[in-house]
């Protein structure tokens, strides 16, 4: 009887790479420990816990925008898609390119949200502190803000600002953070840290809470309409 013939050898299972995101997030929350620590130990008592809640919420939307990018770097440069930001973030949660879903909440207990603790629960908006633009391919202009704190209304076009939604934004939030397409994540708030070499200055942020030129003015739409996607949807006209 001849010997059986040998199976063919399988062949191994591409999976995302996702190690990148995963290394990001770590980083940046090592950053915002480091920084929390920095500032509480070396600036003065007045501000300085202010201060490391706004180093937070820089950190946690550095780590969101880092996430988005990975997961269009494995989806043929396109970012993901929803109905919300809350349904977006769910995405990020169940493919694996967020593994700790608190992050969402953003760093501020007086924007009323809620930071999600057990994992094997979905995502609700009450969970979720950020808004994202839609939809965003490697086409589109670096100067658009991928990621940002919920709560103001965005107008996407060339030194557009952003509006606080309600009257008590600027308690709420005592900052506005945001990450660019191109990379640069900050923070907006009057009176705040200098950032030199970029389009909107801390003397932009005015008393009511507007942000001037959120949108930077050599943003290009290329005749592409974007979309706000805030926790609860799009906003209303």
């Amino acid at each position: 009887m001849a010997a059986p013939a040998e199976l063919p050898a399988a062949k191994p299972v591409k999976r995302p790479k996702r190690y990148g995101c995963l290394t990001m997030g770590l980083v940046a929350i090592a950053i915002f420990l480091i920084t929390g620590w920095l500032y509480v130990s070396l600036v003065p008592p007045t501000g300085s816990i202010r201060h490391a809640k706004a180093c937070a919420t820089m950190e946690y939307t550095r780590a969101i925008a880092s996430c988005l990018h990975q997961y269009a770097i494995d989806h043929n440069g396109r970012y993901p898609t929803g109905k919300s930001s809350t349904e977006i973030f769910q995405k990020l949660f169940d493919e694996g390119y967020v593994f700790d879903p608190s992050i969402f909440v953003g760093g501020y207990p007086r924007s009323g949200k809620v930071a999600l603790t057990d994992p094997a629960q979905k995502l609700k908006p009450e969970n979720v502190g950020f808004d994202v633009t839609i939809p965003i391919d490697a086409s589109s202009s670096s100067d658009l803000p991928v990621v940002f704190l919920t709560g103001y209304r965005i107008t996407y076009a060339p030194g557009a600002n952003a509006v606080p939604l309600f009257p008590d934004m600027k308690d709420r939030n005592p900052c506005i953070a945001v990450a660019y397409l191109n990379g640069l994540c900050t923070y907006m708030q009057r009176g705040f840290f200098p950032r030199p070499n970029f389009a909107c200055h801390n003397d932009d942020v005015f008393p009511d809470g507007t942000v001037r030129n959120f949108i930077p003015s050599t943003f290009n739409p290329a005749g592409k309409k974007y979309q706000q996607l805030t926790p609860d949807g799009p906003l209303s006209p």
